[in-house]
């Protein structure tokens, strides 16, 4: 394809390649901002057997764990009290879930922002699938980081869906 003005389509393609970079300039930082904003990493939570033995089953894990004293759960775990048994849960903000005898649980979700510029709220969701628990929530106080973002605790249970 041959122009009548090359020097003209060469400008143009300038022009275009010199805005196309000024966008990525511009997008670049904003994007990674964005990121370290919104990115969020999994917290464990502390599992600790008040009496009897906790049944716990880590995900990619077959055959579940015996618990008898304090272990660290992560997401994805599938948490089973017997009649005899109880526990509690501590999460990272200092929330607390106690299981009572005939308890079954999955703990969904536990993230906080992975980055200390992070926005994202601490996130806790639960899972109950039968029995009873109690939950108590951290109480918010100081002005720190973490404080100021806020938090999300979520619980599904078979009553309120």
């Amino acid at each position: 394809m041959i122009h009548k003005n090359p020097g003209r389509v060469a400008w143009f393609v300038i022009w275009g390649a010199f805005i196309i970079f000024l966008a990525l300039c511009a997008l670049m930082p904003l994007s990674i901002r964005y990121y370290i904003q919104h990115a969020t990493t999994p917290k464990e939570a502390s599992l600790e057997v008040i009496n009897g033995t906790v049944r716990v089953r880590e995900p990619g894990v077959a055959a579940p764990l015996a618990v008898n004293k304090t272990m660290q759960v992560r997401e994805g775990t599938s948490i089973e009290t017997d009649e005899t048994s109880r526990g509690i849960l501590t999460f990272v903000d200092g929330s607390i879930t106690v299981l009572y005898p005939g308890t079954q649980m999955t703990l969904r979700e536990m993230r906080v922002a992975a980055y200390p510029w992070g926005i994202e709220p601490i996130t806790i969701s639960i899972d109950q699938t039968r029995g009873r628990i109690r939950i108590g929530a951290a109480a918010q106080l100081g002005q720190g980081d973490a404080l100021t973002r806020g938090r999300l605790f979520q619980t599904q249970t078979p009553h309120l869906q």
